[in-house]
C-alpha cells in the first residue's frame, strides 16, 4: 500500500529529473543514484522495500544474527549444500 502523495509536483518533477538521467546518462547512472536513495533512506532507518525475491537472500540483519555453538566444519558443509540447491 503506498501512501498519498502529499506534493504531486515535486514528486512528478523527481520523476522527470530520473528519466531524463536514464535517458542522457544512460541506465547504469540511473541505478547507481537509485542505489544511493536506497542506501541513503536505509542509513536513515528508513524501512523500505527492497524489491528482491530470491531464495539465497539472508532476511536477517548481520548485527541481528544470534551466535552458535555450531561446528564451523558442519556448517560450511551446511552452507555449500545450501548454495548449491537450485529452488
Amino acid at each position: 500500500m503506498s501512501a498519498q502523495d502529499l506534493d504531486p509536483l515535486e514528486t512528478q518533477e523527481w520523476l522527470e529529473a530520473f528519466k531524463s538521467v536514464a535517458r542522457i546518462e544512460g541506465d547504469d547512472r540511473a541505478k547507481f543514484l537509485l542505489n544511493q536513495l536506497m542506501d541513503m533512506a536505509h542509513k536513515e532507518g528508513m524501512d523500505l522495500p527492497t524489491g528482491v525475491n530470491t531464495s539465497y537472500l539472508n532476511s536477517i540483519a548481520k548485527e541481528k544474527e544470534v551466535a552458535t555453538d555450531i561446528n564451523a566444519d558442519i556448517e560450511e558443509r551446511i552452507s555449500a549444500i545450501v548454495v548449491g540447491m537450485q529452488w
